[in-house]
């Protein structure tokens, strides 16, 4: 497993230099900024048969609220099939849907499914006072998450890694999102303590269930299709996202959840530590902003400058901002709109008419074109 230690400062040097590049982003012309994106030769390749080309970045979306191809769907408003699709699973639930499937067999376009496995209902937990349907019950496998490590679920897991490698096509696994998060029933908090053991018990799991993956020859190590992707909330509840960091040797990608910020601050702000996207680069994983998304009216400030959703308060769009910010940082090589209302908010990409053309023109730049 890779040490964060020395890695802390590396990420400090480059914070200089990422931000530099950031920071001439809203200069960058609509089409343009690929040919200076140099992305890093480790990154480029293939990834379970998902090509990673020298330039550019995959579109994508949850649109789970509306349905991609309804009438108010994402698709439907913005005219292109998404690149990536992600699909929500809760504690124990069928893998993959009947929707993943679908998506799994569309062409001219194709698609890579994403299956996220975060904000469960119901979820082993160690301690009480998680907002969901906590599960205290002590087995002989352990309480709460080491009930995975120990192998309570392996048939389920070994299920979902058999039906995902079945699928025939790169699968982007995400397991347990924003660790570092209370909200989550895998956070430390309620597997033992941040700090007292928590983070270590999210790791072992997270190894268990790739080393099951591996078993079935799913994982990409194994020979498989099954990208495994660690993402990390931008700020931390309690303590330091690093903590929940499973290990190069079982993480593919890397990844964040970006909401009201630009990429630069959110991802890429190693003083706040508030840098996966740095982190990334220093491990020489491709990144992944794995949902993204706005609330109209809402102003945020940010390298001293204020932004809003469309810019229609503040004169900076957040949605141009990260749209030019991507094309300059070459170790993204995702981008997925979060199309719902949530926790944070109505992020969908209608909430105004600039919004609309704004993430019209971001969907069809043609550095936002690949597909598998």
């Amino acid at each position: 497993m890779a040490s964060w230690k020395g890695n802390r400062r590396q990420l400090l040097a480059r914070a200089g230099a990422v931000g530099a590049a950031v920071a001439l982003a809203d200069a960058v012309p609509t089409g343009a900024g690929a040919a200076t994106a140099v992305r890093d030769p480790a990154v480029a390749g293939s990834w379970g048969g998902l090509v990673i080309p020298p330039s550019g970045c995959y579109f994508g979306a949850d649109d789970t609220t509306r349905g991609f191809t309804k009438a108010n769907g994402i698709e439907t408003q913005l005219g292109r099939r998404m690149a990536i699709r992600n699909r929500r699973y809760g504690w124990l639930a069928a893998c993959p849907s009947a929707a993943a499937t679908a998506d799994a067999r569309l062409a001219s376009p194709p698609v890579v499914p994403m299956c996220s496995f975060g904000q469960p209902a119901a979820f082993p937990v160690k301690t009480s006072g998680w907002s969901g349907k906590g599960d205290l019950t002590v087995t002989a496998f352990g309480q709460g998450i080491d009930r995975i490590t120990n192998g309570e679920f392996d048939g389920y897991w070994t299920q979902v890694a058999n039906g995902l490698q079945g699928l025939g096509v790169p699968v982007i696994v995400r397991l347990w999102q924003e660790p570092n998060g209370k909200h989550n029933p895998y956070w430390a908090g309620w597997q033992g303590g941040v700090g007292t053991g928590g983070e270590a018990a999210y790791i072992a799991a997270w190894r268990h269930v790739e080393g099951v993956f591996a078993a079935a020859g799913a994982s990409i190590g194994a020979g498989g299709s099954c990208i495994f992707v660690f993402c990390a909330q931008r700020r931390s509840t309690t303590g330091v996202w690093e903590a929940y960091y499973p290990g190069d040797d079982v993480v593919d990608w890397i990844a964040t959840d970006l909401y009201r910020d630009t990429l630069a601050d959110g991802a890429q702000n190693a003083a706040n530590d508030w840098n996966t996207y740095n982190a990334a680069v220093a491990h020489g994983k491709p990144y992944i902003v794995s949902e993204g998304g706005f609330v109209q009216g809402q102003v945020i400030t940010s390298g001293g400058r204020k932004l809003d959703k469309d810019g229609s308060k503040t004169k900076n769009s957040l949605i141009l901002d990260t749209y030019r910010s991507i094309m300059t940082s070459p170790q993204c090589v995702a981008y997925c709109v979060w199309n719902n209302i949530g926790p944070n908010g109505n992020n969908f990409i209608d909430t105004s008419a600039a919004s609309l053309r704004q993430y019209h023109d971001f969907a069809h730049d043609p550095y936002y074109a690949l597909t598998r």
